[in-house]
């Protein structure tokens, strides 16, 4: 990708997404493209109601709070969908922020240090690890395995992909 001004992802002779790097790793069309150009943090559920332009999205183990999710459509109440986040796009917090941004509660399992940033693997349900990353350096207290956490991250940065 870094060589290239616009990429094209196909699967199984067929195009499904051209664009710029950028374009297609920050905004996928879909989850096989967020698959393919790197870690994508997914979490399945249903979309819910409406909150003025947002919708709320509830996961489908159960264990974690609903909360809301962008979307382009305003015809998906009621349907199956998936979450994907990117690594880069997840806070990692001690203690439950209190802020509008969607929030999931969980439990680092593994640590794996990197040089100059820091891969945490964390739980957030019983079938489900998310990665996310931090600077090594931060002026954070580093977490360890076992730690409870809280992951947050901007409404903006989330893809919903209905099924």
């Amino acid at each position: 990708m870094m060589m290239s001004d616009r990429i094209a992802v196909m699967h199984q002779g067929r195009i499904w997404q051209v664009g710029s790097p950028r374009e297609v790793y920050e905004r996928p069309c879909n989850l096989f493209v967020a698959r393919f150009l790197g870690v994508s943090n997914e979490l399945p559920g249903t979309i819910g109601s409406s909150i003025g332009e947002d919708r709320i999205f509830q996961p489908a183990d159960g264990e974690q709070p609903p909360f809301p999710v962008r979307t382009v459509s305003t015809e998906l109440a009621d349907r199956s969908a998936t979450l994907s986040l990117r690594p880069e796009h997840i806070r990692m917090v001690r203690e439950r922020p209190s802020i509008s941004d969607p929030v999931l509660s969980g439990r680092v399992e593994k640590v794996l240090f990197a040089g100059s940033d820091t891969k945490y693997l964390v739980r957030v349900g019983r079938d489900r690890v998310w990665e996310t990353r931090m600077a090594s350096g931060a002026s954070h207290a580093p977490f360890t395995a076992g730690d409870p956490v809280f992951l947050h991250w901007s409404l903006a940065d989330a893809r919903v992909f209905v099924e």
